[in-house]
This record gives C-alpha cells, structure tokens and sequence, in this order.
C-alpha cells in the first residue's frame, strides 16, 4: 500500500507530522486495520499527548475481540493501564 509506504518513509526520516498525517488516511481506509491505530498511539504516547494515545489505544483494544489481534489488543491495554497510572 503506497500510503502505508510513505508513513513508514516519514516516521525513518523523523518527519512525525506526515507520519501522523497517513497513519489517520491508512486508518480511515483500514479501520479494522488495529495495526496503524496502534503505531498512531504509539506516536501520541511518545510526544507525551495522553488524550490522543488513549483514543487509538482504545480502537486497537475494541478490534481485540478478533483472535487475530489479540497481541496487539493486550499491548494496547497495557499502555492504557499505564496511561492511568501517571494521573
């Protein structure tokens, strides 16, 4: 996928605003997609946004229900858990 090119491309170069950019045009594209909502909160998480983090992190827990994203669904969850442990 061309856009999913270009995120990868930008988040390499540190151009995290791009990144952001086609990580939300992949999503709308792919919403049951938990990968890139993940890599998104990841980005919130890291730039400190809290708010934006939980968001994406919770759209990744809600696709969990499906075996395939287990994995992923319970990293989520972990983040999340320590996103309220800050407060």
């Amino acid at each position: 996928m061309y856009l999913q090119y270009l995120a990868s491309l930008y988040a390499q170069t540190g151009r995290i605003d791009q990144t952001i950019k086609y990580l939300k045009q992949i999503i709308k594209i792919q919403p049951n997609n938990p990968n890139f909502s993940y890599a998104l909160a990841d980005i919130y998480y890291k730039q400190k946004n809290y708010t934006q983090a939980k968001y994406y992190y919770r759209k990744v827990v809600a696709l969990g229900s499906n075996p395939q994203f287990s994995d992923i669904a319970f990293k989520a969850t972990e983040k999340l858990l320590s996103i309220e442990k800050m407060k």
